[in-house]
């Protein structure tokens, strides 16, 4: 990421240092101005997306290596064509003999010549691994390979002694100055572009495993799954990019910031490969091992020749990863203790909902069972009622007129949405129809349809009864998917107790939506109601009880439908200094006060993280009023939790 930063700036402001070759009067403001200006431009770009860019991009990138390749064979046949003889690794051990330690610093000045190769791993979001091996060997590779032998070739023919200050703009052929400068300065906006869509998708990883907040993610092709925009990051890296150009202002400073996150980046690949070949590939270790082994010695020597740059700049690179890598760990831990917290309030209904008979015809508003989908009980005869479990104080259960829409996050048919059971403990009440709505993304463009619902009573029976799969409807009706029998003995669900059901009409939907699916949008209660009524169609219950659950379905239609969304608020758990009166009298007074002070740290330091992960959760966290749905029909329940 930090390579997404410097990038930019080094690419643009080394092809606008080009115009001094052409007004050597040029000052260091003026480029300043121009490269600022490049890299602007460039991040407004963005919004148009990847894949438009990508398309307009690819001709430039052609004419630039052919460029370099033309450039190459022409300094190489009219200057000094025994420059070749440096593929000779007997040389490379004759300038470091030579030059001793002066020749080992110099190494961090040559890792601007293969910049960039560290990146290739961005175009795999775009292209498969074939065109990116393919283009890189048969294109890429060559042409810059022959533009340095040309430059060097140049260089060593050079009377002057000048041309190594700008050596691609002192060697193009007589005649293709400017227009070496204009394909240079594209190309460099190129080479930016690939980077910070390799920003994106990096990001759009890390945010997977949650080691990253939530952010807006804008998907820019409907071909390919990782070419992504993400807007808050498109920002912050234009600001950072900005900033790094004006204040190293010359490619010499930048280039060694530059040099070591490039090396290091390098380094760690190297690095993962072994370890991929290892665990992933299960090759051996001795075959893995030397091939490691000489990688690993070539980037340690470009490592640490980089690291004397450190003082001179290069300091930046450290620091900036350092910050996102601790931005990373911390919200991996904040959503850990998260995560434990929110284990906690997992109830199935069994834990929340419990039945209880008494003679009698029951209360209307007390009986789930009044539901079209049981029968009237008689006066004479026991008539369950449900109520809160005596964890919740055994208040009776009351079921007011409507349909509620329970947005469950994670989808679990076993367990209750955190906003439903929150909803009942405060209300004592519950909806006439419920329904737990959880989206499922896929990496697709756009799930059919047909293939999009899969409805499920809750109010089946232990044994896992599931409404069956409705045939595919004309004029667009979508296909109901079923979940089977064992499936649902697979999750335990029990929401029958004595043969009543602790949850009557209420239904699970499960919306499976690729990448670019509108799901979200007013009128989605409608969808969802139709989906269920398609499904309940296609039953196999008897006529009466069906014409009885559409009827109850309707009636809650007619009555009022709600959205109810989990507000969930946290806030750090106060913890006491640990261990015990007993084991502190054995260790004497020293112990206690030195534990004591280590604990009062230990709690500070957690408190100050989790502090600082609960504020940036709460400013990237989705808004109300994002929702694309009816808002004014939105609920929202708020609970506490304590991490």
């Amino acid at each position: 990421m930090a390579d997404g930063v410097l990038t930019p700036a080094q690419s643009v402001l080394g092809a606008v240092q080009g115009i001094r070759v052409v007004h050597p009067e040029l000052k260091t403001s003026a480029i300043i101005g121009i490269s600022v200006g490049i890299l602007v431009f460039l991040f407004l770009l963005q919004p148009f997306g990847t894949a438009r860019l990508g398309t307009t991009f690819a001709p430039i990138v052609t004419v630039w290596l052919l460029f370099n390749f033309s450039s190459g064979i022409y300094n190489l046949v009219k200057f000094d064509h025994t420059v070749l003889k440096a593929f000779n690794p007997a040389f490379a051990f004759s300038y470091f003999t030579r030059n001793g330690h002066e020749g080992w610093k110099s190494l961090g000045g040559i890792l601007l010549a293969f910049t960039g190769v560290e990146a290739l791993f961005a175009d795999l979001g775009a292209f498969t691994k074939r065109a990116v091996q393919m283009s890189w060997l048969c294109m890429a590779y060559p042409c810059l390979l022959i533009a340095y032998i040309g430059q060097a070739a140049f260089i060593s023919a050079d009377a002057t002694e000048t041309a190594f200050t700008n050596p691609f703009f002192f060697s193009v052929p007589p005649g293709t100055l400017i227009f070496s400068l204009v394909i240079a300065v594209l190309a460099a906006i190129v080479a930016s572009q690939a980077m910070i869509t390799s920003t994106f998708q990096l990001l759009v990883q890390v945010m997977r495993p949650s080691y990253f907040p939530h952010i807006k993610v804008v998907h820019t092709s409907k071909q390919f799954h990782e070419q992504v925009y993400i807007p808050f990051a498109n920002w912050l890296l234009m600001i950072g990019t900005v900033i790094v150009t004006a204040v190293y202002n010359n490619t010499t400073s930048l280039g060694n910031a530059y040099g070591v996150c490039v090396i290091f980046v390098t380094f760690i690949t190297t690095w993962m490969v072994a370890l991929v070949a290892i665990l992933i590939w299960r090759l051996p270790i001795w075959v893995v091992f030397p091939v490691f082994l000489i990688f690993a010695a070539i980037d340690g020597v470009y490592t640490t020749s980089v690291l004397t740059k450190v003082p001179d700049g290069a300091w930046f690179t450290l620091l900036l990863a350092a910050i996102l890598s601790s931005i990373h760990i911390l919200w991996r831990y904040g959503k850990e203790a998260q995560w434990v917290a929110e284990s906690l309030d997992r109830l199935p209904a069994s834990a929340l909902l419990t039945v209880s008979h008494h003679v009698g015809t029951p209360d209307s508003k007390t009986v789930a069972s009044s539901s079209s989908t049981s029968p009237s009980p008689s006066p004479s005869r026991s008539a369950p009622t449900i109520h809160l479990s005596p964890l919740f104080n055994s208040l009776p259960l009351t079921t007011v007129p409507g349909l509620c829409i329970f947005f469950d996050k994670t989808g679990d048919p076993a367990i209750l949405p955190p906003s439903f059971v929150h909803f009942v403990r405060k209300f004592a009440a519950r909806p006439s129809v419920l329904i737990f709505f959880h989206m499922r993304p896929l990496p697709e463009p756009y799930v059919p349809m047909g293939e999009r619902f899969v409805v499920t009573r809750r109010s089946a029976t232990s044994s896992g009864l599931a409404l069956p799969p409705s045939a595919p409807g004309g004029e667009g009706e979508g296909y109901v998917a079923a979940r089977s029998v064992s499936e649902e003995r697979s999750n335990d669900v029990k929401p029958r107790v004595g043969g009543v059901p602790l949850l009557p009409d209420a239904y699970s939907v499960v919306l499976r939506h690729g990448y670019a699916d509108d799901v979200l949008r007013p009128g989605l209660a409608r969808d969802l109601v139709a989906q269920i009524e398609l499904a309940v169609s296609g039953g196999s219950r008897q006529n009466g009880h069906l014409a009885d659950e559409l009827e109850t379905l309707r009636r809650a239609v007619e009555a009022q439908i709600v959205y109810v969304l989990g507000k969930e608020a946290m806030r750090i758990k106060r913890r006491g200094a640990g261990g015990g009166d007993g084991e502190v009298g054995k260790q004497g007074h020293g112990a206690k006060g030195v534990r004591g002070v280590g604990d009062w740290v230990r709690n500070a330091t957690r408190r100050v993280l989790l502090g600082t992960f609960l504020w940036i959760r709460e400013n990237s966290r989705a808004k109300l009023a994002d929702l694309d749905i009816d808002v004014d029909k939105l609920v929202e329940v708020g609970f506490v939790k304590e991490i």
